[in-house]
């Protein structure tokens, strides 16, 4: 699944909201539980995001409360990981803490996270992709990472995760 943060996290009147709040929910949340449901399903995740895209509000995350987390942790629990309480980590410019962080591009312009499933394998399947002086917009690197990432997945007949090299 590829996303912005915008696909699961609501926007009113210029403000995030919960996507945990009552009559707060995304379609792709819904879509998602619906299939969490039916099977123990795991979904791969690509999210990108700008660090200058203040829409909504501003990085870095530097409290518990905000309302990205809570789409971060939906999906951390959706495919079987690690959520630990927040602590803002000042060692990268969106507060975050991950299995495994690292910058991309010949200027380092994308920081990345990642985060592993606690399935056997330990696969990575949740990635969080932000890019320094980006404001709401995309840069065609980003999608190419975005690949990167995502051409390793598939399903098999039955909806299982198969992971290839």
């Amino acid at each position: 699944y590829f996303s912005t943060l915008e696909a699961m996290t609501n926007r009113k009147q210029g403000q995030m909201t919960d996507p945990n709040a009552a009559g707060e929910v995304s379609e792709t949340r819904r879509r998602a539980d619906a299939k969490k449901e039916a099977k123990d399903y795991r979904m791969p995740l690509f999210q990108i995001a700008g660090l200058e895209d203040n829409t909504w509000v501003s990085w870095p995350i530097t409290e518990a409360d905000d309302p990205r987390l809570a789409t971060f942790n939906y999906w951390r629990r959706y495919n079987n990981m690690d959520v630990p309480e927040f602590s803002y980590n000042d060692k990268y410019e969106s507060g975050l803490v991950s299995d495994e962080t690292c910058y991309l591009g010949d200027d380092e312009r994308f920081l990345l996270h990642k985060w592993r499933t606690k399935d056997e394998g330990g696969q990575f399947l949740y990635e969080l992709l932000l890019a320094k002086r980006m404001p709401h917009a995309l840069d065609l690197r980003s999608i190419r990472y975005a690949w990167d990432f995502m051409k390793h997945f598939q399903r098999s007949a039955e909806g299982e995760l198969i992971y290839t090299e």
